[in-house]
């Protein structure tokens, strides 16, 4: 088969205990039409000198200040040039043969999402649950009961850019939002039953420490998105 480009985005800040683990787990795919992307939002903590030592495996990074992940995200996929999208946070990874598994999962034309199941892991790669997915059900996704899991989702590049791409003015649930406004395009969902991704949680997570944020964000998606 002719393998599609897949671009994948990594946002990192300060993650130096974590990021190389996470580029490895993009390389370690051995995908040959991959176009990896770092957007360092200007690490402090020595992230910068992980990154610069795989950066002739890197179709582009920087390290600048931007103004939230969402932005960093947003524009690195504007350099970007994949058939297919996704991102990858700097304390996440994935598991071997996940990229292989959503192109050929996405040669059928008519998948526009592909997601699968996801591995959740603590600080020192121990696994502490599985988060297996069901076929999709977008009013199960719009009213709770169903999910997607960012780590292992991935898009058309079109559909993304005929959705609006990212929207910096969310905190923490842009991708709750960015799958709503999929969802309003027509997006045909298509369900990989693989292990795509680990997402880890550690104290230091923006998951562990947005909550205020988080519900804020999932309000305003609420009130916008719902009747």
């Amino acid at each position: 088969m002719i393998w599609p480009r897949i671009s994948i985005v990594t946002p990192s800040y300060n993650q130096v205990g974590f990021i190389e683990r996470t580029i490895q787990s993009v390389l370690d795919q051995d995908y040959p039409n991959l176009e990896y992307i770092i957007m360092d939002g200007g690490s402090t903590d020595g992230a910068v000198d992980v990154i610069r030592r795989y950066e002739k495996h890197l179709a582009y990074w920087v390290s600048e200040k931007d103004n939230g992940a969402a932005d960093a995200i947003g524009k690195g996929f504007s350099k970007a040039t994949g058939e297919i999208f996704a991102y990858l946070n700097s304390d996440d990874l994935y598991v071997p043969g996940a990229l292989r598994a959503v192109a050929e999962t996405m040669q059928d034309p008519t998948v526009d999402v592909a997601y699968g199941n996801t591995y959740w892991i603590d600080h020192r790669g121990e696994l502490i649950a599985e988060q297996r997915q069901t076929p999709f059900m977008s009013m199960g996704y719009l009213y709770g009961g169903s999910t997607l899991q960012q780590q292992s989702t991935f898009w058309r590049s079109d559909l993304y850019r005929k959705c609006g791409g990212m929207d910096a003015s969310f905190g923490f649930a842009f991708d709750t939002d960015l799958f709503f406004r999929f969802i309003a395009c027509g997006a045909r969902f298509r369900f990989v039953n693989k292990f795509l991704a680990s997402f880890r949680i550690h104290p230091a997570s923006k998951s562990s420490n947005d909550e205020i944020i988080c519900r804020r964000d999932l309000q305003r998606l609420r009130n916008q998105h719902l009747p």
